[in-house]
């Protein structure tokens, strides 16, 4: 091919591909500097930030040798931004927790700076029988 003038339909389409990539690519990229993404209405430096699981603490808060309030020292102390409080660890799980306990929770994590990133909760969604699907025209 080098040096004929002429383009084989391989190469052709390669070339079409890789442009294609480049030309959406590039624009997103534009967006992102070293201090983080500065599209409209989000300042440099906002993106990601690292939240601990408390199932990372599961013998611990399992055997009560740990609370949640000491769970939440820990990543305060360490520099975690956040937690995810895995409901099972809260006091009569699964029932919900006193609305004190809930109040308890968030103010502590506010006064450390530290935000609820979420919490997983016990599912059945794959139970084998039909009886334990929620719906039978589940997809």
């Amino acid at each position: 091919m080098k040096g004929s003038g002429k383009i084989n339909r391989r190469f052709f389409t390669r070339s079409l591909a890789v442009a294609g990539i480049g030309s959406v690519a590039l624009p997103v990229m534009g967006n992102f500097t070293k201090s983080g993404n500065t599209s409209v209405g989000q300042k440099a430096g906002d993106g990601l930030k690292i939240s601990l699981n408390a199932f990372s603490f599961d013998k611990p808060l399992k055997a009560g040798t740990l609370t949640i309030s000491g769970m939440l020292d820990y990543c305060a102390r360490v520099g975690f931004e956040g937690v995810d409080l895995t409901g099972y660890y809260l006091p009569g799980y699964p029932a919900v927790p006193s609305d004190e306990f809930i109040y308890e929770v968030k103010k502590k994590a506010f006064k450390l700076g530290m935000g609820i990133s979420g919490t997983g909760v016990k599912n059945d969604f794959t139970g084998i029988a039909e009886s334990q699907r929620l719906s039978k025209n589940v997809i």
